[in-house]
């Protein structure tokens, strides 16, 4: 932490991981300085270390209580409620330290808590909402004159009940916390300047960012559509040699955006912006696409497309291609090339490629729900076409994930799928990147396989050297097991190509 005489410690369970990103996000709108584990990888001493470090130094500890942490009795957050009990009795009575949060209908005389959570005056918001009167209470406590946690429990007022979002441990989603892990670790060791060495002057005239394509179906529920055409047009420039390619992190943050192209190409650092929309409707797609040159805003290319829903995969190879022409862009001809990524199903079913596209849009949506309907759809692809390994890869992660949030026999059986999921993938398509990923998220987190999941990860950097999210998972993980000085050269790879995230 920068400044730890000023921070905020969220200390919860991984099963209420959506309520403390909800109460963590409403503090750091204020400017409060907040430090709490995203990523859930519990292991690796250097991470112990920084969790110590963090609750040693931070000045208001936040326990989240809810059934999760009544119904486990072990859990790395019960490790973290005792660092901070001790820390407490070090601490003057006038100066608040505890602050704990109820995020459900948890009762103040739980025995699972530790007693002296319960001397003190507890706060309710359930599932995580946060109203402003709680945020200006954190800031009160934080003053230097702050006083004491009244000791008596009490509700905070103006906190409507709603479903808190469940925060997914996918690869689709860089932590917010890689920031803290991997550049506040290494900047100090290696020096600044080095960070600023490798910020690139200017955008590269072979630099492209492809905007969220606008949904024109008039329906909602078609985004994934859109949304899975337009990623899958990042992938495939991905793969032309020499051309720097925006990753859907960044490029989606300018989704219904009203910022002109100059100004979105100076935030994403890049020439040129691919803009336009999809519409579906029953059997046929409108595609419009245009090129725009980011230094004037001037328009290089466009085209609109209307084929049958049967010809989506030659329509995509059509766009790409006249893309690439209009920047007088080609292939690398010469050298070691990684392997072609394919998210489509080998057997070119579009009804598997659809179900796909479903659950990939389900499982970026990140709650508990999502998954659990993710996991139906990618089954799904993976019945219309047994050999789709990408699916199969997805579907290993969805499982993986869900296993997090459960516990006992449950959580077991998850793993199991998660397992059988990432070996068909791997046997099917050894060289899939994506697939290599899915097996190290796997071992990571359900096996405990450090190094067996670093293994993993590598040969997927190999593989898919374009995928920032692997990238970005793995330096997480070298991070935790020290090797700083690679999981610094990985992030700045991320940054270069996904400058927001």
């Amino acid at each position: 932490m920068t400044e730890p005489s000023h921070a905020v410690f969220l200390s919860y369970a991984s099963q209420d991981a959506g309520a403390a990103t909800r109460i963590a996000t409403a503090l750091r709108g204020a400017g409060i300085e907040v430090w709490f584990d995203q990523t859930e990888l519990r292991g690796g001493e250097v991470w112990d270390q920084a969790i110590r470090r963090q609750i040693k130094t931070c000045a208001l500890f936040i326990p989240i209580i809810s059934r999760a942490t009544h119904e486990r009795d072990e859990g790395y957050f019960r490790l973290e409620w005792k660092l901070a009990v001790d820390r407490s009795h070090l601490i003057s009575a006038n100066r608040a330290f505890l602050l704990p949060v109820v995020i459900d209908d948890t009762r103040d005389d739980d025995d699972q808590i530790p007693d002296r959570f319960r001397d003190v005056q507890w706060t309710r918001l359930p599932s995580g909402e946060t109203p402003p009167s709680f945020v200006e209470r954190v800031k009160r406590l934080l003053s230097p004159n702050s006083a004491p946690v009244a000791e008596r429990p009490a509700n905070e007022p103006g906190a409507p009940a709603s479903s808190a979002p469940y925060v997914c441990r996918r690869m689709g989603v860089l932590y917010a916390t890689i920031v803290a892990a991997v550049l506040l670790a290494t900047v100090g060791y290696f020096g600044l300047e080095r960070l600023n060495r490798s910020k690139p002057s200017g955008p590269d005239a072979a630099s492209i960012a492809v905007l969220p394509l606008v949904n024109e179906s008039g329906d909602a529920s078609q985004q994934y559509f859109s949304d899975g055409i337009s990623e899958d047009l990042i992938t495939a420039l991905g793969q032309f040699s020499g051309l720097k390619v925006i990753g859907r992190s960044s490029a989606f943050q300018f989704r219904d955006s009203k910022e002109d192209s100059r100004s979105i190409g100076s935030k994403l650092g890049v020439a040129h912006l691919i803009e336009g929309s999809v519409r579906k409707s029953g059997d046929m797609i409108r595609v419009s696409a245009e090129l725009i040159d980011t230094t004037d805003g001037s328009m290089q290319w466009s085209e609109h497309y209307d084929r049958p829903y049967k010809d989506l995969f030659a329509l995509q190879d059509e766009i790409t291609h006249a893309v690439a022409v209009a920047l007088r862009t080609r292939l690398l001809t010469t050298g070691e090339q990684p392997a072609q990524q394919s998210e489509r199903p080998p057997g070119g079913s579009l009804e598997a490629y659809n179900a796909m596209l479903q659950g990939r849009f389900y499982h970026r949506g990140g709650s508990d729900a999502d998954v659990r309907k993710a996991i139906e759809y990618l089954t799904r692809a993976t019945q219309l076409d047994p050999r789709y390994a990408y699916a199969w890869s997805e579907l290993s992660i969805c499982w993986t994930n869900l296993s997090g949030v459960l516990g006992g026999a449950p959580a077991q059986e998850a793993v199991a799928k998660a397992r059988e999921a990432a070996d068909r993938a791997l046997a099917l398509a050894p060289d899939l990147g994506y697939a290599h990923a899915a097996r190290g998220w796997l071992i990571e987190n359900a096996d405990f396989d450090w190094r067996g999941a670093e293994a993993e990860f590598r040969r997927a950097v190999v593989l898919a050297p374009n995928d920032d999210t692997v990238k970005a998972n793995f330096s997480l993980m070298l991070s935790s097991l020290g090797e700083l000085e690679q999981a610094l050269t990985l992030i700045q790879q991320v940054i270069a190509t996904d400058p927001l995230r």
